[in-house]
């Protein structure tokens, strides 16, 4: 997979699967979360396969921390024992594993082209719109799965 059609298919997966889910009540927003988060995974596997800069099992990264929010905001929210700083840090370190593995599925590939100049300019915009995406959507995701939690 090219990486601009890997952009093209990644970037609205991705926001479908953070917002779409929560406009549907009960088990439909689930299952719009699965079938979402089963095509961006589909698509950043394929990337990372065709890539080699990263192993394409990884790929799982890239939907775990929404399908831990989407399944727990199903299940009725976290149980007690988990609402801690410790899983809170966790779901922060699984949201820089998001990142860093969209930035490592933009890499070019190895029969790709550069383009002229010194610097990627796509890869350099996209990784910063991906860092962006990502520490958003940590920040709205970790009050309503973290109820209760506040920072000093």
């Amino acid at each position: 997979m090219k990486r601009l059609t890997y952009i093209w298919w990644s970037c609205p997966l991705a926001l479908a699967l953070n917002t779409l889910p929560l406009l549907l009540p009960g088990m439909w927003s689930l299952v719009l979360a699965a079938l979402a988060a089963l095509a961006l995974w589909a698509v950043v596997w394929l990337r990372l396969y065709a890539n080699r800069r990263l192993r394409p099992e990884f790929a799982v990264l890239a939907v775990l921390p929404q399908m831990v929010q989407h399944g727990f905001a199903f299940a009725g929210g976290l149980p007690p024992e988990l609402n801690t700083l410790l899983w809170q840090n966790l779901f922060f370190a699984s949201w820089c594993a998001v990142a860093w593995v969209n930035i490592r599925a933009l890499l070019l590939g190895p029969g790709e082209e550069r383009a002229p100049g010194r610097h990627d300019a796509v890869l350099i915009f996209m990784s910063i719109i991906t860092l962006c995406f990502c520490f958003s959507s940590w920040v709205s995701a970790a009050p309503r799965l973290f109820p209760g939690i506040t920072t000093p």
